[in-house]
């Protein structure tokens, strides 16, 4: 039965991965790949089974004798071969960032970061895993000083924890600890439609969050009241909104908005989002999102602040893509204000099942009408596993 389930949704077009970029397959929402319909976090089953074929190459895998659909339905589980209780599914997943800064030059600087290393748990209260409880626990890329507001170090934390559930059949709902439901969720954390408005690797919040699915359309409410483990000086409580309409087989258009504040500060999101993948090019797409960030700290007046993101996968071979990322953005909207700009180009792959490795450079500079900043080089690799 799982293996008929699982070939239905192979070829289902409604699916989707942790990468928005991967519209360019067809796959439009992320809720049945995985347990948070937003896009992050552990894999259902079908999500695994997935990350381990279309996407993958086959030229480095000894079992080239397998189809997909055998690889996935034997291999793909937390232990390759052995098939776990339905009510349980612990995953893994490792990040690793190597850069160098200014490469070729007298003063250049390599390191090598522990982006990711964590554990998650998932219980599921029914087979159909519509009822579930998902735990996490990792360990922090470097030792988080004074992060529970207790005057310790801390070098491990739980990003994620939640209960979800269907109170009807197009209504999930989901309560905890959690990302904030806003704008495209990628991967990289410094991105200035992340980091910069407050939708980095450390702001999650407890609240709960509302979807409505439709075939063409999805809404979500998220209320949160900040990070209830964090000091209560620097939680923000507030509310978000998104929603998502598909236009065709691999478009989709999107709008967010987001108001939060403190005792010390005041600010608000919105942005409008598309995602579209290449109608003859299966695996290549395009993403787009435009947004403004408004800023009032106590005594101060309001800064509106503005950012751009333009990334661009296409696909080459199976398992190999190129990807290009624009980022644009400004503190103050203002012609006088600097302005910062990156580029980032390289290879995205996925050489054997459950493995990504990514190889980019990334160019970035500041300037205004009066100065111009000179161009600051770095070159990244990256290595994701995921079991």
């Amino acid at each position: 039965m799982r293996k008929i389930i699982f070939l239905l949704l192979t070829y289902s077009s409604s699916l989707a991965w942790g990468y928005p970029d991967f519209i360019g397959y067809g796959y439009k929402t992320c809720v049945m790949c995985h347990y948070n319909s937003q896009g992050n976090g552990p894999l259902t089953d079908y999500g695994r089974a997935l990350f381990s074929q279309e996407i993958a190459a086959r030229n480095f895998w000894l079992s080239n004798k397998l189809t997909d659909e055998e690889y996935a339905e034997k291999y793909t589980g937390f232990i390759p071969g052995t098939e776990l209780p339905w009510w349980i599914r612990p995953s893994i997943k490792y990040r690793g960032l190597w850069f160098q800064t200014k490469p070729g030059g007298t003063d250049s600087v390599g390191k090598w970061i522990q982006m990711q290393r964590d554990l998650n748990v998932v219980f599921s209260f029914d087979e159909a895993s519509q009822n579930i409880i998902v735990l996490n626990y990792g360990l922090t890329a470097l030792p988080a000083t004074d992060y529970y507001g207790d005057g310790k170090t801390t070098d491990a934390i739980s990003r994620e924890h939640y209960f979800r559930f269907y109170p009807m059949k197009k209504l999930l709902m989901a309560t905890g600890l959690m990302d904030k439901v806003y704008g495209l969720r990628t991967a990289n954390h410094t991105q200035y439609g992340r980091a910069a408005i407050g939708l980095g690797q450390d702001d999650q919040v407890h609240g709960t969050h509302l979807q409505w699915n439709e075939e063409d359309w999805d809404a979500s409410v998220h209320l949160f009241a900040g990070n209830l483990l964090r000091p209560a000086a620097v939680r923000k409580a507030g509310a978000s909104l998104q929603f998502e309409y598909t236009l065709g087989e691999k478009t989709r258009i999107g709008a967010s908005a987001l108001t939060e504040k403190n005792t010390l500060i005041d600010s608000k999101r919105f942005a409008l989002h598309t995602r579209w993948g290449f109608p003859k090019a299966a695996g290549s797409s395009v993403l787009i999102e435009v947004g403004l960030k408004q800023d009032q700290e106590v005594g101060s007046k309001v800064i509106t602040g503005a950012y751009t993101l333009v990334q661009s996968m296409v696909h080459l071979v199976r398992g190999y893509n190129f990807i290009t990322v624009l980022e644009r953005a400004q503190k103050e909207a203002k012609f006088s204000s600097t302005e910062l700009e990156r580029w980032t180009f390289g290879f995205l792959m996925f050489p054997v099942q459950r493995t990504e490795l990514r190889l980019t450079a990334v160019q970035s500079k500041n300037f205004s009408p009066e100065v111009v900043s000179k161009d600051q080089w770095q070159v990244q690799g990256q290595v994701h596993v995921s079991y």
